[in-house]
C-alpha cells in the first residue's frame, strides 16, 4: 500500500505539536508531500448566520493559511507544500482533501488530550476518524512524535484481507527505510456454549487446532515478507490479541503500531470493542489503523 501524501490535521493547539512532528519526520523520511489541513466544524446555525463566509474572503483566508504555515514552522522548522482550509464536518472534509490529492494519502492528527481512555470512551475527532477511517489514519502518541529511517513496527495480524492490508502498509515502510517489522497473533481459542456439552479432550483438540493454524498462517506470512526482503521477526501465543499487540509494544519499545481496521459499523465497535478500538484506548505508542481499503 504506497503513500504519496501526508495529511497532517491540525487544531494548532499543543497536543498538535507532536502531530506535525511526527507526519513532518515521515514525509521527508519516504520523500512525499505534507498537507497541513485544518477543518473548521461547521454547525447548522453558523451555516445560516454566515459565520463562515470569512472563507470566501480570498485576502482573510491567505492570512490564515499564513498564520497555519508559520505555526507549522515553529512546530517543525519545516513548511508543508500545501496548506488546506476547509469548513463542514471534520471526517467528511479530511476525505474530500485526501481525494482530491495526487497518489494515495495518510492523514496525521493528534491523539486527544486530558485523560486518554476518558477522552476515547467520550468521543474525540481521533475516535471519529478511527471509526470509520477514510485512508490510513495515524493518531500520534506524543512520546512518539518522530519517525525515523530505524523505527522498529509492530503490526498485529489474524491473516484475514484486513489484516493482510496492514501488512502490506508496514511492510511498504519496511521497504523504504531500513525499520524492523514484528508481526503478532494472538490465538484466541473460541468459547463453546454449554449446549455442546464440551469436554476436557475437545476443548484441548481445539487448542491444537488454532495453534496449528495459526503457525501455519504465521510461517506463510514470515516467508512472504522475507522474500520481498522485509526483516521480520513473529510472535505467535495464546493470548487475547489486544493484550498480546499492547505487551508486545511495550516490551519491544516499539515507534509504531499498525492494524487492519476491523471494518464493523461504529455502533458494533462502540457495543462489542474491535482489537482496534481497545488497544487505542490504551495507546502504547503512535498507532496506525488502515482501513479496509484506500480511497
Amino acid at each position: 500500500m504506497k503513500i504519496d501524501n501526508v495529511i497532517i490535521a491540525t487544531d494548532m493547539s499543543h497536543n498538535a505539536d507532536a502531530a506535525a512532528q511526527w507526519g513532518m519526520s515521515f514525509a521527508k523520511v519516504l520523500g512525499v508531500d505534507v498537507v497541513l489541513a485544518h477543518v473548521i466544524e461547521v454547525s447548522l446555525g453558523g451555516w445560516l448566520k454566515g459565520t463562515f463566509d470569512i472563507l470566501e474572503d480570498a485576502e482573510k483566508l491567505a492570512f490564515a493559511k499564513e498564520k497555519l504555515m508559520k505555526w507549522c514552522v515553529d512546530a517543525t522548522g519545516s513548511k508543508p507544500d500545501v496548506v488546506e482550509i476547509r469548513a463542514g464536518g471534520i471526517l467528511h472534509q479530511l476525505k474530500s482533501i485526501a481525494t482530491e490529492c495526487e497518489g494515495a494519502s495518510m492523514i496525521v492528527l493528534a491523539q486527544s488530550g486530558g485523560s486518554k481512555v476518558g477522552q476515547f470512551l467520550m468521543g474525540s475527532t481521533a475516535q471519529r476518524l478511527a471509526a470509520q477511517p477514510p485512508c490510513p489514519l495515524v493518531i500520534v502518541h506524543p512520546e512518539h512524535a518522530e519517525f525515523t529511517k530505524n523505527s522498529k513496527i509492530v503490526c498485529g495480524t489474524d491473516f484475514s484481507d484486513n489484516a493482510n492490508l496492514a501488512v502490506d502498509f508496514s511492510s511498504e515502510i519496511c521497504l523504504k527505510t531500513t525499520s524492523d517489522l514484528i508481526v503478532a497473533h494472538g490465538i484466541k481459542v473460541p468459547v463453546l456454549d454449554s449446549i455442546f456439552d464440551t469436554g476436557e479432550e475437545d476443548i484441548v483438540k481445539l487448542q491444537e487446532s488454532a495453534r496449528e493454524s495459526g503457525e501455519g498462517s504465521m510461517a506463510t506470512l514470515v516467508s512472504r515478507l522475507k522474500k520481498v526482503g522485509v526483516p521480520t521477526e513473529s510472535i505467535i501465543v495464546e493470548e487475547d490479541p489486544a493484550n498480546l499487540i499492547i505487551s508486545t509494544v511495550r516490551n519491544e519499545k516499539a515507534d509504531l503500531l499498525v492494524l487492519g481496521h476491523g471494518g464493523e459499523s461504529p455502533l458494533v465497535q462502540n457495543i462489542l470493542g474491535s482489537v482496534p478500538h481497545r488497544v487505542l484506548g490504551k495507546m502504547p505508542t503512535t498507532f496506525v489503523i488502515v482501513p479496509q481499503s484506500n480511497i
